[in-house]
């Protein structure tokens, strides 16, 4: 039935001499824009003002009403998530040493006002980008470490884990009374965490955080050594300099 009407739109496009690619309307929903309409997975995607209390019945568009076509990232970037394991807030100067047996755990973490496709967007990041994620992930074991807290400062060792921030486009049946079955569009760009299928050493790192940001995400770096950072990289680092809109270390 979906195929027959997209051969019906096609055939009125091109009387009309207008040229669509698949002549499918296609509707945009982005997360977080002003004024922007968002809905999640599940609920029947459609635009309310054209609804006119009607809805057609079940499979009249070949595939129930939301169902998920496509679920893919749009952009790649190294990100640090913050995990389970940090130690009390020391004032410096003085070193804090953590050394706990404990259970690391760090997830996903959405600024998408949608519900994920989560087997189809893994497998399509692992095609595209050739990462591997997962929903959550925690690791068990004695973790160590030590940090020198500058003078003047207050802060807490924090352990990050390593991920990623992904856009996300997602393809969806949908319909009203007005435009009929159509294939929607929603997106949200920014502020997507991922964490890293692995749980090797490697992507664990350490630094110190600040008590106005103890949750911040390092955007593009996550240091095991404070030492080797510039004046600014620590001022970052601490958490006592700008951050973005998502809450991410200008690092």
């Amino acid at each position: 039935m979906f195929e027959n009407l997209k051969k019906a739109a096609s055939g009125i496009a091109k009387s009309a001499g207008i040229v669509a690619s698949a002549c499918i309307v296609v509707t945009t929903l982005t997360a977080g824009a002003a004024g922007a309409a968002t809905v999640g997975k599940g609920a029947v995607r459609a635009d309310s003002s054209h609804m006119s209390g009607v809805t057609p019945r079940i499979g009249y568009c070949g595939k129930p009403l939301g169902t998920i076509l496509t679920s893919t990232p749009t952009s790649n970037t190294e990100a640090w998530l913050p995990t389970t394991v940090y130690s009390n807030y020391e004032a410096g100067p003085g070193t804090i040493t953590y050394s706990e047996n404990t259970t690391s755990t760090t997830g996903i973490t959405l600024t998408a006002s949608f519900e994920l496709e989560e087997s189809m967007f893994f497998a399509s990041a692992t095609e595209t980008y050739g990462v591997q994620l997962t929903h959550s992930s925690s690791k068990s074991q004695t973790w160590t470490y030590a940090l020198a807290v500058p003078s003047g400062e207050t802060a807490r060792l924090q352990q990050y884990h390593e991920g990623w921030e992904m856009g996300i486009k997602q393809t969806y049946v949908a319909w009203t009374a007005a435009k009929g079955c159509y294939i929607g569009v929603e997106t949200s760009l920014t502020g997507n965490y991922f964490p890293n299928d692995s749980t090797d050493s490697g992507q664990y790192c350490w630094a110190l955080t600040s008590s106005q940001r103890p949750g911040a995400y390092a955007a593009s770096a996550c240091h095991d050594s404070f030492s080797k950072l510039s004046a600014g990289e620590q001022a970052a680092a601490r958490g006592v300099v700008a951050h973005d809109e998502m809450g991410r270390l200008k690092v």
